[in-house]
């Protein structure tokens, strides 16, 4: 019986150990660069500065993501923050999800945002931003829930992630985002913010 309990929080050390599954290797990482950098969501009072993520308007389809369920819509949130070409965004519908390709990122590069599209009362998004020190073994995660109270395109929340940089200086970083409520969110847009926020 000891042996059994022992032998079960091994797996159960082994599970924690890891980040969430997904088709995406380290060897996938986008490397860490010089950002093409803009204060995005200054129109909402957020002066930081963010660069978007490879492909983080979906005007390539959905390279660079793993997709369940989704599909590409011609419709763009509203603001046009990548840009007056784009015209393009994910639909995520209920049981869907996206989980963007591992980026390397900084210790001061610690903050996503990104705009997504509200179906209306009785939906639910959740963002769940993991990073991982490929390095070290450490790995860690954030989670926001966003309810549905009206429909219409907005901006999320300042999240930040973990940082479990150590001394390496950089980690990896998957977002993944995940309709667990009713109807069909839009997702564009998706943002780091590459200076640590006050």
């Amino acid at each position: 019986m000891r042996r059994s309990l022992a032998i079960l929080a091994s797996l159960v050390s082994l599970v924690a150990a890891a980040p969430a599954a997904s088709a995406w290797t380290n060897a996938d990482a986008i490397p860490c660069a010089t950002r093409a950098e803009s204060q995005a969501f200054s129109r909402w009072g957020d002066t930081r500065s963010y660069f978007r993520v490879s492909n983080g308007g979906f005007e390539s389809a959905l390279t660079g993501w793993e997709s369940f369920g989704t599909s590409i819509v011609a419709e763009n949130e509203p603001w046009l923050l990548g840009g007056g070409s784009d015209g393009r965004s994910v639909a995520i519908p209920t049981g869907g999800s996206v989980t963007m390709r591992p980026h390397c990122v900084r210790a001061n590069e610690d903050v996503v945002r990104m705009l997504i599209k509200s179906p209306g009362i009785g939906s639910s998004l959740t963002i769940r931003a993991t990073t991982w020190n490929p390095s070290t073994g450490a790995w860690g995660w954030q989670e926001q829930t966003i309810w549905g109270v009206s429909t219409g395109w907005r901006p999320t929340e300042p999240m930040r992630f973990q940082n479990v940089t150590n001394t390496t200086g950089t980690q990896l970083l998957s977002i993944k985002v995940t309709n667990l409520g009713l109807g069909t969110w839009r997702l564009d847009d998706v943002y780091v913010d590459p200076y640590r926020g006050t």
